[in-house]
């Protein structure tokens, strides 16, 4: 009898493999490359994207770094599978949320919500409730930057 496996299949996680203390955080750290991704992608799209991340050339690393925001990015892009142009709508809200002060975790919560919200969405996007809590996430984001 065969074994069968069960559960997700393994993350790909070859550029952060033994870098880090456990495998959560290769995942955080390959998803937070990642967001970086959707950001060099979108770079005209995305003006200020310094703000979330920015590279000291010199030493060839992050000087500022805004992982957990990041990391959501990376993994609504990854793991979501949501469009681009999507991503880039999250990654300008979490700027200005960023630039009216307000700090990473609360903002990663509210990209938390968008995700969860968009996945119940995606799966009936005939149900009102599910399209309404869905832009009600992307909503709350939206006005974590609004001054």
């Amino acid at each position: 009898m065969e074994k069968r496996q069960r559960g997700r299949p393994r993350v790909d996680t070859h550029l952060t493999d033994k870098h880090y203390d456990n495998r959560r955080q290769e995942l955080n750290y390959k998803y937070m490359f990642d967001g970086v991704g959707v950001l060099l992608e979108a770079v005209d799209k995305i003006p200020e994207r310094h703000i979330l991340y920015e590279v000291d050339n010199e030493r060839f690393r992050f000087k500022a770094c805004k992982n957990g925001i990041l990391e959501q990015l990376g993994r609504m892009r990854a793991q979501d599978r949501m469009s681009l142009e999507d991503c880039v709508i999250v990654a300008n809200y979490a700027i200005n949320a960023v630039k009216a002060g307000v700090g990473v975790k609360e903002i990663t919560v509210a990209m938390r919500k968008v995700r969860t919200a968009q996945k119940k969405y995606s799966v009936d996007v005939e149900n009102e409730i599910m399209e309404m809590i869905f832009y009600k996430a992307v909503y709350e984001l939206k006005k974590l930057g609004d001054n």
